[in-house]
């Protein structure tokens, strides 16, 4: 069997759920979308296709809809996905599928696994560590149905198990928030990143910017205006010291959140070309 998982992950998440997967399933290649979009074409010859992201901001990650504009998929002929969320119901996998039938594929299968929020646009409950065993319990469960869908080729597109929004959130509110967040970048947040005086100049940030957006000048780190920012929040939620807060948001109270079992070198290793 010849698979390949694309995954894109900030704060680990979505790294530990594609891991987790190449675990179970050791014939898996896994394959970082940063890297991926740093080859002039992207094409692949696998036959069963999967993509592992996080929502951001009720959709697609900017750079995994960007892979999935540039892919050659002409070898697949099962494609599933897997978003993880903190947050609420959404339509992220019809966003796929949109992209997707312009080659003429669509998802075979797709998956919403619940993990801890920390989208640091809004506020989130603190994660304990009894939140996060019963998270991990829940999603090795969740894990073990998806295994056998997959290794079957099952067709599986189960609706959103969460209830259902209300006719104005469904259709107005949240595609108003969806169109909002894509066209103005999330309210230009890019231009709202700072360290403050907790910054010890260590240089974390700097190392897991997925976008190669910070660098650290005398000791300190500058978000570089001509690179856009990923929102991805890895400076944020990996920095020893909460120092990088944002502008006008929460950051500077509330706390921080990435998988303990994804190291910063793990996210960083993202960038490294293929």
């Amino acid at each position: 069997m010849n698979m390949q998982i694309y995954y894109f992950s900030g704060t680990g998440n979505s790294l530990h759920v594609a891991q987790e997967l190449k675990r179970r399933i050791p014939e898996v290649t896994l394959v970082p979308i940063i890297s991926a979009l740093n080859n002039e074409k992207i094409k692949t010859s696998a036959e069963i296709i999967g993509l592992v992201f996080p929502l951001h901001g009720y959709t697609i990650p900017f750079p995994v809809k960007e892979f999935l504009q540039q892919v050659d998929l002409q070898s697949a002929s099962y494609i599933f996905a897997v978003a993880t969320r903190g947050g609420s119901p959404c339509g992220v996998f019809e966003d796929v599928d949109v992209i997707l039938r312009k080659k003429g594929k669509s998802l075979d299968a797709h998956f919403y696994l619940e993990m801890p929020n920390n989208f640091q646009l809004l506020h989130f409950k603190p994660v304990t560590p009894e939140m996060i065993r019963e998270n991990e319990l829940e999603l090795q469960r969740r894990l073990a149905s998806i295994q056998a869908i997959i290794l079957q080729k099952q067709i599986s597109r189960a609706k959103d198990h969460r209830k259902p929004l209300p006719f104005f959130k469904r259709n107005i509110l949240f595609p108003l928030l969806k169109w909002a967040g894509q066209k103005t970048r999330f309210g230009h947040i890019e231009k709202k990143f700072y360290a403050d005086g907790k910054c010890s100049g260590c240089g974390m940030c700097e190392q897991v910017c997925l976008a190669e957006k910070i660098r650290l000048e005398n000791g300190r780190p500058v978000w570089r205006k001509d690179i856009p920012c990923l929102f991805c929040f890895a400076c944020i939620n990996y920095c020893p010291n909460q120092a990088i807060q944002l502008k006008g948001s929460q950051t500077s109270t509330q706390g921080r959140y990435h998988h303990g079992e994804i190291s910063q070198a793990a996210i960083a290793e993202q960038k490294k070309g293929l």
